[in-house]
C-alpha cells in the first residue's frame, strides 16, 4: 500500500492517520479503516482534491456507499 508522509503539524494530533498515494486492494489489517474526503470520488487519488487515508474508526466517520471501492470504507460525517 503506497502512502504519503503526513504534514508534521498533524502527526501529534492524529498519530495513526496515514494519507494514501493509491487506493488499497485489501482492507487494512491493523484495525484502521479507509476514509475519504467529501470531494467527488476520482479514479486517481489527489485529482480534483480527492484524498483518502487510513485512520482509526471514530464517531466522525460514516460508512460510505459510493462506488469508488468495493472495500468497506468511510466518509467524514460532517460532509455526508
Amino acid at each position: 500500500m503506497l502512502t504519503q508522509e503526513m504534514p508534521k503539524h498533524l502527526v501529534k494530533e492524529f498519530p495513526r492517520m496515514e494519507y494514501l498515494a493509491s487506493y488499497p486492494k485489501h482492507e487494512p489489517e491493523d484495525g484502521r479503516v479507509i476514509v475519504h474526503n467529501h470531494v467527488r470520488p476520482q479514479r486517481i487519488l489527489g485529482r480534483n482534491g480527492f484524498r483518502a487515508w487510513l485512520d482509526e474508526l471514530s464517531p466522525e466517520h460514516v460508512e460510505c456507499s459510493c462506488s469508488r471501492s468495493k472495500l468497506k470504507h468511510y466518509r467524514m460525517k460532517k460532509y455526508a
